[in-house]
């Protein structure tokens, strides 16, 4: 099965983990995809949603990408092994999610997995952030990369 697509859309590059064997045409799939998000959505946004170290976690997102697509794709949930485009390299997948999940805890909550221990400590809130701002321009300064220090797990 091939779609066709509007000029300067992104094409899907394989479609061999769809389920629905009735989507023939880019607009069931658009359809279908948005019903199991607005299931997501339901099941999420209707309740209170939490701190953001309930939600910012590599588990919890994925669970929520399950969540998301696992009535429509096979790889719902998982981190994908091939390269698209646009998009970032397959390898470098966890450790970009894992930096958003510390921006997000660091910036909000003052706490870090993966910055230095000196700015961990302190009682004001606002010089935690403060300091995490900080270090976040340090590191994008010198294009630290967590890469080399969180390797994916393997898939389930």
């Amino acid at each position: 099965m091939k779609f066709t697509y509007p000029e300067a859309a992104t094409p899907l590059d394989d479609i061999s983990d769809l389920k629905p064997t009735w989507v023939k045409t880019q607009e069931d799939l658009n359809n279908v995809e948005a019903e199991n998000i607005s299931s997501a959505a339901s099941k999420y946004l209707l309740k209170p949603v939490g701190l953001p170290h309930e939600w910012f976690n590599i588990p919890f997102l994925k669970k929520i990408h399950y969540d998301m697509f696992h009535d429509v794709w096979g790889w719902a949930g998982k981190f994908r092994t091939t390269q698209t485009c646009p998009g970032i390299s397959p390898h470098q997948i966890y450790g970009a999610l894992a930096h958003l999940c510390d921006d997000v805890l660091c910036l909000t909550l003052g706490t870090s997995l993966h910055r230095p221990s000196s700015l961990r400590k302190g009682n004001d809130a606002a010089v935690q952030q403060s300091e995490c701002r900080e270090f976040y321009k340090t590191r994008s300064a010198n294009a630290f990369s967590f890469d080399a220090i969180k390797k994916p797990p393997s898939p389930p």
